[in-house]
C-alpha cells in the first residue's frame, strides 16, 4: 500500500469534515472516544460491543468486508453511544485490521483481530494442506524429505513428502545452485504456487523456489534386492550389493544389480563418469539408491556407486581368415567355423590372423574383446558361402550366428545407425558399422550380403557385417502412386519454406524443443521444433507445443505439399494434421497419439515405407494461414510448398 496516498486522502477527509465543522461550545473541543482500543475473535466470528463518545458527527473509515459496524456514522453528543462491531466467519490464515472512527479533527482507532485456520500465504503449511487448498493466487512453504529427484536438461525437479502427502516440484529456478546437494531423503524447504499439469492429472507446486537442502543425518541402512522391492520407498537411500548384469550402458552407467535374491534396473547413477566405462558383466558393485516405479518397472534411481570389482576375464585366441570387416569389427573364418572381434582394428579383407584377447559376449555372439592382433599373411583369396535370402516373411524366424545373408530393403542412414526396412513387423535389418557406404545410399533401395551377428533392441535389429551392397533407386510407389506435383497450375502461384531457411533460423545451441521464428521469402513461420544443432531438417512431433504455424498469405491457400526428409521417413509410419492457425501454442492439444483431437482439419499426410516422400493435402476456400500437428511420433520435413491463388 502506497502510505504517502492513504496519507493525503485521510488528511483531505480531515479538511472536509473541518470545513463543514460547527462550533459547538456546549460539548467542548473536537474529540472522539471508544472504551476500547482492540477487539479479539475467535475464527467462527461473532459480535461485541463497544461505546463511543463524540462531540462532533461522526463516521468510520477503513472497514474491510468482514467486518460490520452498526451504526457506522451518527450525530454528536454529550451522551456515550453504543457499537456493535461483527465479525464473519474465517477458514483462512488470521486477519486483523484497524477502524477508525473520526469527528471533523479528532480520531480513534479501534483494532481487529480475528484467529482463523490455516497459514498466511508464504507460511509454511503441509503438503496436505497445500493440495487441499489449490490456491493459485499464494506462494506457500513446504517441508519434507526429497524424492523422485530428475536431473535431465528438458525436465528436471522433485517431489516433497512430509507424511501428509506428497507433492511435485519441477523446475524450480534456482535448481542449478541446488542440484549438486538433492539427494534422496535429504530435507528439502521449498516455497511456491499450486498447479495442474492437465495432461499428467498431477497436482505441483509451480514457479517454486528451493530454501534449503540438508543431507539426512544417520547410517544408510542395507537391504537385499529382495527387501529393496518389498519396501517400495523412494524418499529413503538404501545399501544394495550384488553383481552387475544384464544390458551395460557406460554413458549413463546403467546396468542390472543381481544379488541371491532378485535383481533390479540400477538407472540413475551420480557418478557415472567415474564407473560406466568400468562395469562388466559378472563385476561385483556396492552402491546407495531409492526406489522408483518407472512405466511399471522398478528402478534404482539418485544411486552412488560406493565400490566396484570387475570380473576375473577368460581369454581366448581366434586364429584365421578375415572375410568381412566394419570400422568397429571384423568376421574371421577359422578351420572349423566362424568368430568374431569386436573393437577398434586395423585388418583388412583377406589377412590371415591371429587374435587374442578377452572372451565375452555381445548381442548373444561370442566375441573377442580388448585384443591384439598378429598379422600372419595378407592378400589372401575370399570366398562366400551361397547367401541365404532374407526377406520380410523369413528374416523373424533366422538364428544361425554367422551364416551368410542377403536382405534388400529401404535404408535410413541417421548418425551411426544404417537400417534396413524389410517391411516386417518385428525386425530390421542393421549394418554393424558398414564401410564405404555413402550418405546418398539413404531413402534408396538396397542389396545386402553379409555375415548375421546376433539381435540388438530387444530382438528389433537384425546385425549384419556387411561384405557387399548394391544400390538401386529411392525409396517410392506405394498405394498413393507418383510424388505430388510441385508445378504450379495457371492459376497457382507457388511459395515455398525450404530447407535452408528452416536451418538457418532452428539450428541452434540447444537440445530439446524450441518455438522459435523461421524467416522465409514465403513470409515469417512459427514453430516449436527440435533445435539441436546436429539436426539437418524441420523436426517436430506429437508433444505439447510442438507445431509449425505459417504466416498470414495474401490469397487463399489451395493445396499444401509437404517433402518429408527421405533418410528419417523411410522406415515408419506418420500423420501431419493441417488445422486452423493456432496463435496461442498453450491451446494446442496436449495428449499423445490422440488423433480425435485433431478431427477438424483441412487435410492429413501419411507416410509410412513403400510410400512418396512428396504428398499433398487441398485446402478450402477462404483459408490463407494454417497449423501443422503431427498426430503419431516424430515427422522431418525438408521443404513445404504452399500453393496461393493467384
Amino acid at each position: 500500500m502506497n502510505i504517502k496516498k492513504l496519507f493525503s486522502s485521510f488528511a483531505a477527509a480531515i479538511l472536509v469534515f473541518a470545513a463543514c465543522e460547527e462550533t459547538n461550545p456546549d460539548l467542548g473541543d473536537p474529540s472522539v472516544t471508544l472504551s476500547k482500543t482492540q477487539l479479539e475473535f475467535a475464527k467462527e466470528g461473532g459480535s461485541q460491543e463497544i461505546t463511543l463518545n463524540s462531540t462532533r458527527d461522526w463516521s468510520v473509515l477503513n472497514r474491510p468486508e468482514w467486518v460490520s459496524i452498526t451504526p457506522e456514522k451518527g450525530a454528536a453528543s454529550a451522551k456515550d453511544q453504543t457499537i456493535v462491531i461483527s465479525v464473519m466467519d474465517n477458514a483462512d490464515a488470521p486477519r486483523s485490521c484497524v477502524i477508525t472512527f473520526i469527528g471533523t479533527t479528532a480520531r480513534a482507532d479501534l483494532a481487529i483481530v480475528q484467529d482463523g485456520d490455516g497459514v498466511a500465504p508464504g507460511g509454511e503449511i503441509s503438503c496436505a494442506e497445500f493440495l487441499e487448498k489449490k490456491d493459485t493466487e499464494n506462494e506457500y512453504t513446504l517441508r519434507g524429505k526429497m524424492g523422485n529427484i530428475s536431473r535431465g536438461s528438458s525436465y528436471y525437479g522433485f517431489y516433497v513428502n512430509d507424511g501428509t502427502a506428497e507433492v511435485c516440484c519441477p523446475f524450480p529456478d534456482n535448481w542449478d545452485e541446488f542440484k549438486d546437494q538433492a539427494h534422496t531423503g535429504s530435507e528439502v524447504v521449498v516455497k511456491g504456487k499450486y498447479s495442474y499439469f492437465d495432461s499428467k492429472k498431477q497436482d505441483q507446486l509451480s514457479d517454486g523456489t528451493i530454501i534449503s537442502i540438508n543431507a539426512p543425518e544417520g547410517n544408510v541402512e542395507a537391504l537385499t534386492v529382495s527387501q529393496f522391492l518389498e519396501k517400495k520407498d523412494s524418499y529413503t537411500l538404501y545399501k544394495l550389493t550384488g553383481s552387475v548384469t544384464g544390458t551395460i550402458k557406460a554413458d549413463y552407467c546403467s546396468f542390472t544389480l543381481k544379488d541371491d535374491t532378485g535383481s533390479v534396473l540400477v538407472y540413475s547413477v551420480n557418478n557415472a563418469s567415474e564407473y560406466g566405462s568400468k562395469l562388466a558383466e559378472g563385476g561385483i558393485i556396492s552402491l546407495t539408491g531409492a526406489y522408483q516405479l518407472y512405466n511399471d518397472t522398478p528402478e534404482v534411481v539418485d544411486a552412488t556407486v560406493l565400490s566396484y570389482e570387475g570380473p576375473s576375464t577368460p581369454k581366448r585366441t581366434a586364429e584365421g581368415l578375415v572375410v568381412a570387416v566394419s570400422s568397429k569389427s571384423f568376421v574371421i573364418k577359422t578351420s572349423d567355423s566362424y568368430d568374431y572381434a569386436y573393437g577398434t582394428h586395423e585388418v583388412k579383407l583377406g589377412d590371415m590372423v591371429k587374435v587374442t584377447g578377452d572372451a565375452s559376449e555381445h548381442n548373444g555372439v561370442a566375441q573377442v574383446a580388448n585384443f591384439t592382433v598378429e598379422t600372419l599373411s595378407s592378400g589372401n583369396e575370399v570366398k562366400h558361402p551361397e547367401p541365404t535370402v532374407l526377406d520380410k516373411s523369413s528374416i523373424d524366424g533366422y538364428s544361425t550366428v554367422f551364416g551368410y545373408v542377403q536382405i534388400e530393403g529401404a535404408l535410413s542412414i541417421s548418425g551411426n545407425y544404417y537400417n534396413i526396412d524389410l517391411g516386417s513387423s518385428t525386425r530390421t535389418g542393421s549394418l554393424v558399422s558398414p564401410i564405404g557406404v555413402d550418405a546418398s545410399a539413404s531413402g534408396k533401395n538396397v542389396k545386402v550380403k553379409g555375415y548375421y551377428v546376433g539381435l540388438s533392441g530387444g530382438s528389433k535389429y537384425f546385425n549384419v557385417v556387411m561384405t557387399d551392397i548394391e544400390v538401386g533407386e529411392d525409396v517410392g510407389g506405394g498405394e498413393v502412386g507418383t510424388d505430388a506435383d510441385i508445378t504450379p497450375a495457371a492459376d497457382e502461384t507457388l511459395l515455398t519454406l525450404t530447407n535452408e531457411e528452416i536451418l538457418a533460423s532452428s539450428i541452434g545451441e540447444g537440445s530439446s524443443y524450441e518455438t522459435i521464428s523461421i524467416s522465409s521469402e514465403s513470409g515469417t513461420w512459427t514453430a516449436n521444433v527440435n533445435t539441436q544443432k546436429n539436426t539437418t531438417f524441420l523436426q517436430f512431433r506429437n508433444k505439447a507445443q510442438s507445431f509449425v504455424s505459417s504466416p498470414e498469405f495474401s490469397s487463399d491457400i489451395k493445396r499444401v505439399v509437404l517433402k518429408y526428409n527421405s533418410g528419417k521417413m523411410s522406415s515408419s509410419s506418420r500423420t501431419i494434421y493441417a488445422v486452423p492457425f493456432i496463435a496461442d501454442p498453450t491451446s494446442l492439444p496436449t495428449a499423445s497419439y490422440d488423433n480425435t483431437l485433431w478431427t477438424t482439419n483441412y487435410g492429413s499426410w501419411t507416410f509410412s515405407s513403400g510410400k512418396p516422400l512428396q504428398v499433398e493435402a487441398k485446402f478450402p476456400e477462404g483459408v490463407r494461414n494454417f497449423t501443422l500437428i503431427s498426430a503419431n511420433g516424430a515427422v522431418y520435413i525438408d521443404e513445404i510448398y504452399v500453393f496461393i491463388k493467384k
